[in-house]
């Protein structure tokens, strides 16, 4: 039966993307996709890089993740920062020396 269906999916040309959503939604849980949507519908300040670009820097498609992420490593850096008597919010400009998509630098907003 397995053969069959893949036979007439093949013929259809239905294979190719049935497989690449299968795929997909084995690596992209519909609970993260509904989470997605409703932080996307929510609003926020943050320029959220598209889904494959997140994966492809972090290994998560989740946009809570990205964003809480983001936030946690922006406490870090202000931390060390301290400790060396410094503060962002007083810096007149910052070097983003990462090579992701802006996880961390979009959060200066909020210092």
């Amino acid at each position: 039966m397995k053969s069959l269906i893949k036979f007439l999916f093949k013929k259809i040309g239905l294979y190719q993307p049935t497989v690449r959503l299968l795929i997909f939604l084995e690596t992209y849980p519909l609970s993260q996709l509904i989470d997605n949507i409703k932080m996307t519908l929510a609003g926020s300040k943050i320029i959220m890089p598209p889904a494959k670009l997140r994966h492809l820097v972090s290994g998560n498609y989740s946009i809570r993740w990205f964003t809480n992420t983001g936030e946690n490593s922006l406490k870090s850096l202000t931390n060390i920062l301290e400790k060396q008597n410094l503060n962002l919010a007083d810096m007149d400009s910052v070097l983003d020396f990462g090579c992701g998509c802006g996880r961390v630098i979009q959060q200066v907003h909020t210092v």
